[in-house]
Order: structure tokens, then sequence, then C-alpha cells
């Protein structure tokens, strides 16, 4: 109780507190933007009833000096002045009708605002045709300062809000294609994008009017076996309450490796119109448990959420203490799901269990019937080796998905390379390249031979002086501009070093990254591993050959996430027209966080590491019965390969007419499991590199480099040399 005699005042939030509150809830990834305004834009569909036609737009055109800018539009409602004024100029605000009984998803009054952690944000809205605009300033920082424009008349305007945020260039965002991916599997999004109702949210590149141009986004539901459809579960604790699971059952993993809220598998956990998080599998997010898990996918809805929300903001607006079955918030400030210390999500989660168990203790049961007889310990014991060895490759093929970049240290690699090696330039506009040399050891200032050889029967010869960096040469190439359609391949050699290079002039759509960033936005590395990070920039940048400094912020004490690398040069990603260079992390303890920071003279990019959970330290090999569909597969999470015994190749070594397992430890089939574990484990590396050539000959040969020598490796661990009868 206060002190009758005290002075009684408000405690002030400062721009650093309302930073600090901001940067909390949206993070690094730009893509929790975008989420925000996406579904701010359905509420506003959903409150007028809009059935059809309730088209969402986003646009976000990459800029190479200047912040990314991200468009988001609906044809709503719309808002009048002064509700813009007291719906995005007030935070905290009950404004949404989320309190009356609405189905949307205004909970906290806080999200619109908080996307000005990335940027300088607008809302341009039409109302009744009067258009009105708001802006929330980012002055190198989020800030409170908004302005709020006088109302025009704009008499063949239609309804609807425009949302535009200029995205600064120390927050990446991911490039088109696996934004497209990860928008199409965000949790939050799937009831929109699933919408029956006729909503439609389409995603383009730039500022295009030609709506034509966008793609649409949809979420693509796993087939499966229906294990449950609108079952009840009852809620312990809450009496009256319950969940209603829908569950299905896919025939094979469908873990992409991506973090949670990206999982197509497991339970998507709703109330109404508004998605929440996905369920992480609570005790059956095991070792053990965690490929049938990885199966296992579909929706549980939850009407208790909205209704606690509700009463908690309801009882503390009464000035009345919140019951003990419902303290506080339930819904996190930085938007990752529910409280985790909440007794209701605590309850929650053991209904949730109890909906999959009968499911994942049938699936146990399934896979030890496919099981045959143990393994022998003679062939366990050979194939230790072997599976230490092969974990040690994925991860290796993990940490060197460098796309062409160099050899990730200090240094370019040796010897003469030519950057980029595909260069496109429009029509009589002139050409850059870097041309670089890296000798074996020190020497005298190189100088480089530059050839030219053109189709339209164009040759010359000149020699170009390389300039002497720490370690190496270097020097840029020009080209002057030619007529469209034009081929040249330029060749450069420094004595036996030569490398080549193709230059065309031709019209094409500008693919090139726009700013200086890194690939992710996040990563993860596993505790006691490494992993190579990337920095992203426009072939432009490397006109003066720039090194790329690193630096790290871990919590307080022992450092989480180790840094490897401090300073990288650019090498060519040629498979996107754009500047990479790369860098090495190593995550010391699971659960921790850092945030890299990349330097290219004033440009600055940042990332945040998180580490997990190592897993197993070897694979493990196991035998399964699984018909001829293959011989061999992999689980996702890296921890098994499964030998399926029943495959006729395999039961023509393995059996025989008086032993299930008579072929076992011969030299014969230990020859073809070395061949067919090496095949498996390098398509999965493949597989997750998301490999996609046009030219399938360029997939073939890449196969065939990564399988010969660990073919050769894993050989030699199976069968040694005095078991091999010799050559006559």
């Amino acid at each position: 109780m206060a002190n009758a005699g005290a002075e009684q005042f408000t405690i002030e939030v400062t721009d650093r507190g309302f930073r600090q509150d901001v940067e909390l809830a949206m993070g690094t990834d730009p893509i929790a933007a975008i989420v925000e305004l996406v579904t701010n834009a359905d509420d506003s569909y959903t409150e007028i009833g809009h059935g059809k036609n309730g088209r969402i737009q986003i646009l976000l055109k990459r800029r190479r000096n200047s912040p990314s800018l991200l468009t988001i539009s609906d044809r709503a409602r719309g808002m009048s002045q002064e509700e813009l004024r007291n719906n995005i100029g007030r935070a905290g605000g009950r404004t949404s009708g989320f309190d009356k009984g609405k189905d949307v998803r205004g909970l906290l009054g806080r999200g619109a605002k908080d996307v000005v952690h990335f940027g300088t944000v607008t809302w341009t809205s039409v109302r009744d045709k009067q258009r009105t605009s708001l802006t929330i300033e980012h002055q190198n920082a989020a800030t409170r300062s908004a302005s709020l424009s006088q109302s025009e008349r704009v008499p063949e305007a239609k309804n609807g809000t425009t949302v535009t945020l200029e995205i600064q260039k120390r927050f990446t965002v991911p490039m088109h294609d696996r934004l497209k991916r990860l928008l199409q599997s965000h949790y939050a999004l799937r009831p929109i994008l699933n919408d029956r109702r006729g909503r439609t949210v389409l995603l383009g590149r730039g500022d295009e009017a030609d709506h034509e141009k966008s793609e649409k986004l949809v979420y693509h539901e796993p087939s499966g076996e229906v294990l449950a459809e609108r079952v009840k579960v009852p809620i312990p604790g809450y009496p009256g309450e319950h969940i209603t699971v829908t569950l299905s059952k896919a025939e094979s993993s469908l873990h992409e490796g991506e973090p949670r809220e990206y999982w197509r598998h497991s339970l998507l956990i709703t109330s109404g119109r508004a998605a929440y998080e996905v369920f992480g599998g609570g005790r059956f997010n095991s070792e053990a448990d965690r490929r049938h898990l990885f199966r296992l996918f579909g929706t549980a809805d939850v009407p208790a959420i909205s209704r606690l929300i509700r009463d908690y903001d309801d009882a503390l607006e009464q000035g009345q203490t919140p019951p003990d079955d419902n303290p506080q918030h339930l819904l996190t400030r930085n938007r990752q799901g529910l409280v985790a210390d909440h007794p209701f999500t605590k309850a929650l989660q053991t209904a949730l269990e109890d909906a999959i168990a009968p499911h994942i203790e049938q699936m146990r049961k399934e896979a030890e019937e496919r099981r045959g007889v143990e393994m022998s310990a003679e062939l366990k014991q050979r194939l230790a080796g072997v599976g230490r060895d092969l974990a040690k490759w994925l991860q290796q093929e993990a940490d060197e998905a460098t796309d062409g970049t160099g050899d990730g240290g200090d240094l370019p690699v040796r010897g003469v390379t030519i950057i980029p090696s595909i260069r496109r330039a429009e029509p009589m506009q002139t050409a850059s390249m870097l041309v670089r040399y890296r000798p074996v050891a020190d020497g005298p200032v190189a100088t480089a031979r530059i050839e030219l050889e053109s189709d339209i029967g164009e040759a010359s010869s000149e020699l170009l002086e390389l300039e002497q960096r720490d370690g190496y040469f270097s020097k840029t190439l020009t080209l002057a501009g030619r007529p469209e359609g034009t081929l040249n391949i330029v060749t450069a050699s420094v004595g036996d070093s030569f490398a080549d290079a193709e230059v065309r002039w031709e019209f094409v759509e500008d693919e090139e990254i726009g700013s200086f960033q890194f690939e992710y936005a996040t990563y993860q590395v596993r505790e006691s591993a490494g992993r190579i990070v990337r920095v992203l920039a426009p072939l432009d940048l490397l006109r003066d050959d720039p090194l790329v400094e690193m630096n790290i912020e871990t919590g307080a004490g022992e450092p989480g996430v180790q840094l490897l690398t401090r300073s990288s040069h650019f090498g060519e990603d040629s498979n996107r027209s754009m500047a990479a260079a790369t860098f090495r992390v190593r995550g010391m303890r699971v659960d921790t966080k850092a945030l890299l920071t990349a330097r290219c003279g004033a440009e600055i990019a940042k990332a945040e590491v998180r580490v997990v959970a190592r897993g197993a330290s070897g694979l493990d090999f196991d035998y399964e019965r699984a018909g001829a569909d293959h011989r061999c597969r992999m689980d996702p999470d890296e921890s098994k390969v499964w030998i399926n015994e029943d495959h006729p190749v395999i039961k023509r070594y393995l059996r025989s007419a008086d032993s299930e397992r008579a072929g076992e430890t011969s030299v014969e089939f230990r020859t073809m499991l070395a061949e067919m574990l090496c095949a498996t484990v390098v398509r999965y590396g493949l597989m997750k590199k998301r490999v996609e050539p046009e030219d399938p000959s360029i997939l073939l040969t890449a196969y065939q480099q990564k399988y010969e020598p660990l073919l050769r490796r894993i050989n030699e661990r199976l069968i040694q040399r005095s078991e091999i009868s010799p050559q006559r």
C-alpha cells in the first residue's frame, strides 16, 4: 500500500526503453514484420466479413545503397484519420476488437508499431474516399516519433491500407526463393494461406504495378493417413476446456532442418483464426521418439487460449487480481508462442502429449515389427568407425557449403581467379571483373596476361599490372561496352596458372543482391560443432577488393558461440550473381545466442547465431523390413541409417536357407554395404544443400566427386587388406 503522504507519479518510458521493448518483440528477422503486417491485413478483411477476393499484396524492392522497401497492401475497410491515430498512434490499447470477441489476432495492441524496429514505417489508408498517412520514424534506431498527415479526398480510390517499411541494411531479408519458401510454411500464416473463403496472399519483387508478376503463396499441406479427425481431448485442471485434434501420419519424415516456426510436422496450435505456435513435442521430442514425431502433422484448436487472454486483460482493466489458473498474460511479448511457465501452457502440453501418445506408441510397434534380428556384434564393431567417419563427412559438407567462395580464411584461393566467372552487362555498358592471383610462395609484383575472344571475331591481348595486397595480388579489369548479344571469353594467366570467364551483353532482369547482408538472419549451430556463415554483397563492391571483418557479441559469462574466422575476402556465388565472404563459428553451449556483426568499409550487416543440441557423435545403423522400395535410408536428424533387409539385392547376400544373417560378415556383403552407405549419405548431403542445377550432368559430377573418395575410405574401414585374395 502506498504511503498517504508520498508523491504519486507515473513511471516514464524512455526512448531507450521503447527500443529495448521492440527489439525483444521483433528480434533480428524481418520475416517477423511481414507476418505481423499480413495478419493485420487479414484481420481487416475478417472484420468486415469479406469472403472473397480478399487480396493481400507483398512487394519487396531490394536497393543497393539504401534500405530495402517492403510494402504490404490490402483492400479491406481502411482507417480514418481518427482510427489511424488511435490504432497506430497508441501502444497497448485494446483497439482490434479481440476484447469484444472478434475472431482477430490483435491481442497486445503493439504489433503494428513494433515493426519500426526494422526502419521507418508509413501507413497510408483510404476510408470513405479520404486518404490519410501516419509515419513512425526510425532515426538510426526505433523511435516513438510519429507524424500524421491531413486527410485528403480521393473520389476514385477504394478502401484499404498500404504499409511501407524501409528495412535497414543491417537486417537480412532472405533471397526471394527462400523468402517465399519460409513465408509459405510459417505457422502464423497457415490459417490465411489455407483460407477457403478466398483470401489470396501474393509475393512480388520491386515496386511492380503489374501484380500479375507476383506469385501466390500457398501452404503445401502434407499428405498421409488420417489418424484422428476432430477428436476432443480434455485439458487437465481446466474443467470444461478441451482441445480438438486432427492428426495424420506421413509416409516419411517431414523434418526439413528449419526452426520450429516453419515445421510442417507436429501439431499447429490454433484458437479461432489465430495460430499461436507449433507443438514442440513435449516428452516425445527425445532422441528415441523424434523420428516418429517428424512424421505426424495436424492441428489442435484450443478455444480456451482466446478466452484466457481476454479474461486476464479484463481482470487488470477492472482492478481485479488475476486467478491462480490465469495469473499472467498467456502470450509471449516476443511472439514466440505461449508463455512456457503459465499453468495453462503446462496443462495444454500434457493434453497434447496425451493426444499423440497412442499414435507414437503404435509407430514404435510398427518400427519394431520392421526390424529383424539384432545386428551381429562383429558387424556393429566394424560399423562404429564407419558411423563416425560418415557423421564427420556430413558435418564437413555443412561447413563447406560455400558455393565457390574460396577457402574461408584470410586469403583468396591460390592461383588465378576471375570474379565473377559469368558477367552479364547491359548493352553498350562497361563490364567490370576482378582478377586475383595468389602465388604458392612470395614473389615479385605479378603481371597478368588478359586475352579476349569474341563470338563476332574480335580477339585481343594485353597485360594487366596487378596491385600487391597482403599475401596476394589483384586488379579490376574493365571491358568497354559492346552491342546486345555479344559474348566475350576472358582468359587471365600468370605463369602456368590461368582462369576463364564469360561476359555477355544482354538485357536481363537484375537478379543481383542489393545490399551488404548475411545470407540468413538466424543461423543454428550444433554444440561442439562448427558451421560456415556467409556474408553477401553486390558484385560492384569487389571493385576495391575489400576485406570483410567480423565481430561477435555474446551474453554474460562463458561465451556460448566462438568466432573462428575474423576476416575474409569476398569470393563469388556464381549461382546468384553476387559476392560472398565466408566465416566459421563454433557452438560451445546449448541454448545460447550470439550476435554477429560484419563490416566492410562503411557497410554493416548483423545476424544471430543459436546453439542447438549436438545429437549423436556418429551415425548408428540398424536393419528394417520395408519391402523393395529402397536399399537403405537415412533419418533426417542425421542419427541413423536404416538397412532394408527385405530388398531383393540385400537378401541375396545377407540370407541363406540356414540362417537369416549367414552372409552378414562376408566380404561380398560388406563391399556392397560400403557402396550403398556412401551412396545414401552423399545423396542426403546434396539434398540438404538443395542442389538444383539446370544441367543434370552437373549434379552427377558433384555426386561422383564426393562419392568416390568417401567410398575408398569406408571400403577400407569395412574390409581389411588381408581379407582380399591376391589377384593371380
